[in-house]
């Protein structure tokens, strides 16, 4: 008889910051080159910070977060807050309103 894997042991892997600024534009279906136009930076910034080649202040965190429809909690810590939503959120009315433009 073979024994079965065990499932319930093994690692996390870590979610970093950089991983969690991609991850939240691209739920919210942006290029790096809109969410940059949304928060008022280069597009470059965008970039720096998503391959952990700059640390955006906590502004820009901000911005990125109300841009992006994703709590600023869970870009910070990688933890779901209570009262988020898992999958869905909208981005701000700000947010709608300047991509049109």
């Amino acid at each position: 008889m073979t024994s079965k894997p065990d499932y319930t042991r093994g690692t996390i892997p870590q979610i970093t910051l950089p991983v969690r600024l991609r991850l939240a534009r691209e739920h919210a279906g942006l290029q790096q080159a809109q969410l940059a136009d949304l928060v008022g930076v280069a597009r470059n910034t965008i970039s720096r910070a998503e391959s952990g080649a700059a640390s955006p202040g906590r502004p820009l965190l901000l911005s990125w977060a109300m841009a992006t429809g994703v709590p600023l909690g869970w870009i910070l810590t990688g933890e779901r807050l209570a009262g988020a939503q898992a999958g869905g959120g909208a981005r701000y009315a700000g947010a709608d309103r300047r991509a049109r433009a």
